[in-house]
């Protein structure tokens, strides 16, 4: 196998930047879905409400990485998958295997997906508030800006290509 393309985020101050700056659009492109999906138009908010938003936050960014690991183990079951903190960023990871470029994607998007499912739950069985629901969800769905790049960067690499998950990014690999 060669080399296709290698992406270290971690490295990379002006991806880190770019990614930042897209974080932005993608907050509120996913703030407005969620309004029109709930119906709700109007936002009111105590300090519990806002407390609320930052414990949520703080909790579903570390869910979010053991989401990442479970399915890591999944497909790996055999390795350690490792977790940890570096410039900013809470991470896990399982350097050096190689997972089927599907594999890589499923790994990569079950966060966001299963939290905001989570989300969706509490607020439609009434133990989170719809305005709650539609900050956390959308500051979440922005905090997978990394993970979606690497989605879009997976969708237009070649059908059968390996992807390594490198402590810093991916790199991804094709047949001769």
């Amino acid at each position: 196998m060669k080399q296709h393309k290698r992406i270290d985020i971690v490295g990379h101050v002006k991806l880190q930047v770019l990614l930042n700056l897209m974080a932005i659009p993608l907050f509120f492109g996913f703030w407005f879905l969620m309004v029109l999906l709930t119906g709700i138009n109007a936002f009111s908010m105590d300090l519990w409400q806002l407390w609320s938003i930052f414990i949520l936050l703080i909790v579903f960014m570390v869910v979010h990485e053991l989401i990442h690991g479970l399915f890591f183990k999944l497909f790996h079951p055999r390795d350690h998958v490792k977790y940890g903190y570096t410039k900013g960023m809470l991470y896990a990871t399982n350097p050096g295997k190689l997972y089927k470029r599907w594999q890589f994607m499923i790994i990569g998007i079950m966060p966001l997906i299963l939290i905001t499912l989570a989300l969706w739950g509490l607020f439609w069985i009434g133990v989170i508030h719809a305005s709650v629901f539609i900050l956390v969800a959308a500051f979440h769905a922005a905090g997978c800006v990394g993970d979606l790049y690497f989605e879009i960067i997976l969708m237009f690499s070649p059908i059968g290509a390996m992807v390594e998950d490198t402590a810093t990014g991916m790199t991804i690999y094709v047949k001769q």
